[in-house]
């Protein structure tokens, strides 16, 4: 399922993170049309509805932690 996240976290936008847990490789098809889209695919649903109709997923905005590293400066090192 991590693979499912990478492929449509660019579209969602933010962190996704797996909270399914479901191991190993799936093969699976999923049919959607960005919701930006001007194409001749508008009979296909929107990311969010596919993933809940298609696979039984369901994506839910949560507030979690997250380690971040901050880097406040940087400099070149000096010539000894």
């Amino acid at each position: 399922m991590d693979d499912v996240i990478d492929a449509i976290r660019s579209e969602l936008g933010g962190i996704l993170v797996n909270a399914t847990g479901l191991n190993g490789s799936y093969d699976i098809s999923l049919e959607w049309s960005p919701e930006d889209s001007l194409s001749d695919n508008a009979a296909l649903p929107s990311l969010r509805t596919a993933l809940k109709e298609q696979l039984g997923l369901t994506i839910v905005r949560k507030t979690i932690s997250v380690d971040v590293l901050v880097v406040d400066s940087l400099q070149l090192p000096s010539a000894n």
